[in-house]
């Protein structure tokens, strides 16, 4: 589980993330009752708790387990616009 520290450190590469990133719908999730979401709204959904939160910070979790939290966030950070945007 992650810290609250590691949580927060996290939100925030997300927020630079979507800040950075098209508004254009990105990632969906199976339980969700919208189809993609934009970046902008995912980073709203970690925030607000809500089943895709949990969902893509559970997915940020098995990236720090596996990587490490510096390159998960060093990740987000690096993305390129253009390469979110391709699917």
């Amino acid at each position: 589980m992650l810290t609250e520290d590691q949580r927060e450190r996290i939100i925030q590469a997300l927020e630079e993330w979507a800040h950075l990133a098209p508004d254009e719908p990105v990632l969906g999730f199976m339980q969700s009752e919208s189809d993609l979401k934009t970046p902008k709204e995912l980073v709203r959904d970690v925030r607000e708790n809500t089943p895709d939160g949990i969902a893509l910070m559970e997915i940020m979790e098995h990236g720090v387990q596996r990587e490490g939290l510096s390159r998960v966030i060093r990740r987000l950070r690096n993305a390129r616009p253009e390469e979110m945007s391709s699917t």
